[in-house]
């Protein structure tokens, strides 16, 4: 009955009179929370690919998922009370203490790889080369530690701290105005990109891969009234075309790659149907997994994808069709396993923490 209820729910207009202020974005939000549970998994089938044309539609799919956890930070800082520093601040804290370890954990695989491969002096030759540096700091290029995907964080972070520069003037205008601008500066980059075949990292960074939908998420958060005037039929019709497009244009475009407009296009319009109906409940555990889990999720899977195909290759199975097909699989339920794991032996150790300060004191 629950979820029926909620089905019928997003059918319906969503100027409907609500419990929440219509003008502040609410503390928690159950459909948001489901679909950063189904984007945390939605990575994973990103940088863990199933094979052929369906791993490529699968893969551009997902992609609306890395987007939507930048619009949900942005949204999140948003604050009418002050200007909201202290509390972005505490986040950037958070987010730094997550990227620490997360380096520190790739930094020890990839040098246990490098003496396995007995190629340790030409990797560390790597960190005194200042291009190597530009690259980490200026686009989060973090692939010399076999972590590409931490991109995320860096960039969230830079996020956050461009944001808080800008609001302590106290003038949100600068920020909505450098929306349009930034995603132009995206999609033009995404082109140029596909077209040259260069690296990614010049769309995963924070200038042209965190700010625009940063900025986006915190616009949609300060409009929000206005937002909720947007019915749901309309939004779940422009996910899906926004969906159709970026697959169309990855598979079948020759020349000018304009898949980047669809993703844009998909991803607004989820989280913009997640922000007008945040009561909306559809599953109790996915919405778990990306409240609590996701992150633990995002770092941990590549992680788990080495460790998978190092046992595959030692047995054998590397080639193998059933392997390669049942490997993202296998990636997500061992990193959902694990990053429950984490998250609860993290919790535990905090509170014996608290506990022991307490007693301390």
């Amino acid at each position: 009955m629950t979820r029926e209820k909620n089905r019928n729910i997003l059918n319906q207009p969503t100027n409907q009179p609500t419990n929440q202020p219509t003008n502040q974005p609410t503390n928690r939000n159950s459909l948001l929370n489901f679909f950063k549970g189904i984007g945390c998994i939605s990575v994973v089938f990103i940088h863990v690919c199933f094979p052929g044309i369906t791993g490529i539609i699968v893969s551009k799919i997902s992609e609306y998922a890395v987007p939507v956890f930048f619009m949900t930070s942005g949204f999140f800082a948003h604050s009418k009370i002050g200007d909201g520093v202290e509390k972005n601040i505490r986040r950037i804290k958070r987010i730094l203490k997550i990227t620490w370890y997360s380096i520190f954990l790739y930094t020890t695989i990839t040098l246990c790889f490098r003496i396995k491969e007995f190629s340790i002096d030409e990797w560390l030759l790597q960190f005194f080369d200042w291009k190597q540096w530009v690259k980490i700091l200026f686009i989060s290029d973090l692939d010399i530690i076999l972590a590409g995907h931490l991109w995320f964080l860096p960039s969230l972070i830079y996020a956050y701290l461009v944001y808080i520069f800008i609001i302590r003037k106290k003038d949100y205008k600068y920020i909505y105005k450098m929306i349009p601008i930034l995603f132009s500066f995206r999609i033009i980059i995404s082109i140029v990109v596909t077209s040259l075949n260069l690296t990614w990292h010049l769309l995963g960074n924070f200038l042209v891969g965190a700010l625009p939908y940063f900025f986006l998420g915190n616009y949609i958060a300060n409009r929000l009234e206005d937002c909720r005037k947007l019915e749901n039929g309309i939004l779940i019709s422009a996910s899906m075309l926004g969906a159709l497009t970026a697959i169309l244009f990855t598979v079948f475009s020759n020349t000018i790659n304009l898949s980047e407009i669809g993703t844009i296009i998909c991803a607004v319009s989820i989280f913009l149907m997640a922000a007008n109906n945040p009561s909306v409940s559809i599953n109790k555990n996915i919405e778990r997994l990306g409240e609590s889990y996701s992150v633990y999720v995002y770092v941990l899977h590549i992680l788990i994808g080495h460790v998978l195909g190092f046992f595959a290759q030692m047995a054998g199975w590397q080639n193998n069709v059933i392997y390669v097909w049942t490997r993202p699989i296998i990636v997500v339920v061992i990193s959902v396993i694990a990053s429950v794991c984490v998250y609860h032996i993290i919790e535990n150790i905090s509170k014996k923490y608290t506990q022991a300060r307490k007693y301390t004191l």
